[in-house]
């Protein structure tokens, strides 16, 4: 059966923010899960070797999988001292495990250069465009 406006409009679906954050200070992951049912789940995969969060579990080394109701509180911590950007694939799974939405984030790490301040934002995610 096909969705009508209504249903579609509901279909669960990330937004996402782009972070930065000082050397060895953790990163919000800056994923919200919008129209969510309350099962789903959001695998990320290709972090580095020694990166963690602070909500839900570790697949590899690499990956992890978080609840969707827990994205908007997690921080990601990098292994000490990791400089750089991290490209991740994020993945939105349903409750009954079909991928809804797969996109690729970046995360990034940089030591403060003078006159580099870091945008703290606290507005709302502005609404992303598919």
């Amino acid at each position: 059966g096909k969705l009508g406006p209504k249903e579609e409009y509901r279909t669960p679906h990330l937004a996402f923010q782009n972070s930065r954050a000082a050397i060895n200070q953790p990163l919000p992951l800056g994923i919200v899960l919008n129209n969510s049912v309350g099962q789903e789940t959001v695998v990320l995969s290709g972090f580095v070797e020694g990166t963690s969060l602070s909500a839900g579990t570790a697949l590899t080394a690499t990956r992890w999988s978080v609840p969707g109701r827990d994205l908007d509180k997690a921080f990601i911590s990098a292994p000490e001292n990791f400089d750089g950007i991290m490209q991740v694939t994020v993945t939105l799974y349903s409750s009954r495990q079909d991928i809804l939405e797969t996109k690729e984030v970046r995360f990034e790490w940089s030591s403060f250069r003078k006159g580099d301040k870091l945008p703290i934002t606290r507005a709302p995610f502005p609404h992303l465009a598919n």
